[in-house]
């Protein structure tokens, strides 16, 4: 079973980890001889790390994907690391590539809340979807499709009702892959729109990062709209999704008025102990938004 033997989440933190120390070596201007042999990197485990990692990737993705789709040279392309998403198209039929992208980004979406076939560490049961093949694929994918969207007809076949349940994944590099992908297919305008009410049923951080990728397109004319959800969120969201759209937009430019909607609706989270804590954090992040506004926020309105 793909669930046994080496776990490749504790692999892919092996490489991590390996990598972050010569870095931080590097950082620090340590020459050769001040390194210590018991500190050195070894880079044999590195690269068995990454090979093992590597062919643990390729089990989940043959198994998930179409058989037609791994024999390509396309899908050669896009399990080799060295290949970057600038480099893909490179010495590939366009034809063949879209084909491919446009199979395995159906294949994927199908079943990446399941893992496409990911296992729980058998030992410990450990298992992140943010750090997950089919996550981690899905972001390689739209982040190049982000980069070509018209050589590759984006429009002729990418729905953006996908790429809108995407924004709620738990990888980080996921849902900017597809709010990238959103604004390409639909244009800044309309995409604002759609983004800014899919917002509203985001949770924790995936809601905050959602709108701070829309603040690159906030103007006098749509600030409102921005401001509305956030008010709405405020009433209705848990204190983690209130929390990610407050740190997120802490130096967003808002109005007496507009600060105040904002915080209407978070007096229900001081008369619950359990949430002082998330409180206090509420409260740090709007006197942020209100001084960056050059506003002080109104004691009457407001409880926190």
């Amino acid at each position: 079973m793909l669930g046994k033997k080496k776990n490749s989440f504790l692999v892919a933190s092996t490489v991590f980890v390996l990598v972050m120390g010569a870095v931080a070596l590097l950082d620090n201007e340590t020459s050769s001889e001040q390194i210590d042999s018991e500190h050195s990197i070894d880079h044999s485990l590195v690269a068995n790390a990454h090979k093992e990692a590597n062919t643990y990737r390729k089990k989940i993705l043959e198994k998930a994907l179409p058989k037609k789709a791994t024999g390509s040279a396309a899908y050669r392309n896009f399990v080799d690391s060295a290949v970057t998403t600038d480099q893909y198209l490179e010495e590939l039929r366009i034809g063949q590539a879209k084909e491919f992208l446009k199979t395995s980004f159906k294949s994927l979406k199908d079943c990446y809340r399941e893992g496409c076939g990911q296992l729980p560490d058998e030992d410990d049961g450990f298992y992140d979807p943010a750090l997950s093949i089919a996550q981690q694929s899905l972001k390689r994918l739209l982040e190049i499709t982000a980069r070509h969207p018209k050589k590759l007809d984006l429009r002729n076949w990418m729905e953006e009702s996908e790429l809108l349940d995407l924004l709620g994944a738990e990888n980080q590099g996921l849902r900017q892959a597809a709010f990238e992908n959103l604004v390409n297919l639909k244009g800044t305008k309309e995409a604002f729109q759609d983004i800014l009410e899919k917002t509203r049923e985001l949770q924790g951080e995936a809601a905050g990062d959602a709108l701070k990728n829309m603040l690159t397109f906030v103007n006098e004319d749509n600030k409102q709209d921005l401001i509305d959800s956030m008010a709405l969120i405020s009433k209705e969201g848990s204190s983690a999704t209130v929390l990610g759209i407050l740190e997120n937009l802490s130096e967003l430019k808002v109005s007496q008025s507009q600060i105040n909607q904002i915080t209407e609706g978070l007096c229900r989270f001081k008369e619950k102990k359990s949430e002082s804590h998330n409180v206090a954090a509420m409260s740090y992040y709007l006197k942020s938004m209100a001084a960056n506004s050059g506003i002080e926020l109104e004691a009457q309105n407001y409880c926190l």
